[in-house]
């Protein structure tokens, strides 16, 4: 239904948000296991709420096991074990509607890891901060979204405080694929 691994320019792929430092294409930073061109965003030292939207996509009717994946890699400031300062989540838009937060229960292979700590535009919700090993593939349940043309946007957000402490810091993103059962 939909794929993109960024090789060829933003193929529709735009960014909205303020504060700090925006999504952008890049090489893949060395050591997250990722090694072609990336969309990524800093864990920025002010506060910010960015975020990368996919172009619109058109979600068939009929469809069962709809089905997001991609590759990334996510680290930003950590409050405790449990909690983070700076984080980035999902969220997904259908036609004209506003953005809506995925929750955990859509993330079946890399889940959120952290709530949001308070003062934070999304304080409460669980989010990613704490590093992987290596990049992640993830695979997200879009099902209940078939017949509706979605959008989807990765959300980072952070505080003035301070940033995460891995050499790598902030989320990237690769090769995104939209697939489903008919």
């Amino acid at each position: 239904l939909f794929q993109d691994d960024f090789q060829n320019g933003a193929n529709g792929w735009t960014t909205n948000g303020s504060g700090g430092a925006n999504w952008a294409q890049m090489a893949a930073p060395a050591g997250i296991g990722m090694s072609t061109t990336v969309w990524g965003i800093t864990d920025n030292a002010t506060t910010s709420d960015r975020g990368l939207i996919s172009p619109s996509i058109a979600l068939p009717s009929g469809t069962w096991a709809l089905m997001l994946s991609f590759d990334t890699y996510h680290s930003f400031e950590v409050n405790t074990p449990t909690s983070c300062w700076d984080n980035g989540t999902m969220e997904i838009k259908a036609g004209s509607g506003a953005f809506s937060y995925l929750d955990g229960s859509r993330l079946f292979t890399d889940p959120y890891d952290g709530i949001v700590s308070a003062g934070e535009a999304n304080a409460g919700a669980m989010g990613w901060c704490h590093a992987p090993a290596t990049a992640i593939h993830s695979i997200v349940d879009l099902d209940g979204f078939d017949g509706q043309s979605v959008n989807l946007r990765w959300r980072a957000v952070t505080d003035s405080n301070g940033v995460a402490t891995t050499p790598v810091k902030g989320m990237y993103i690769d090769n995104v694929k939209v697939e489903a059962c008919q």
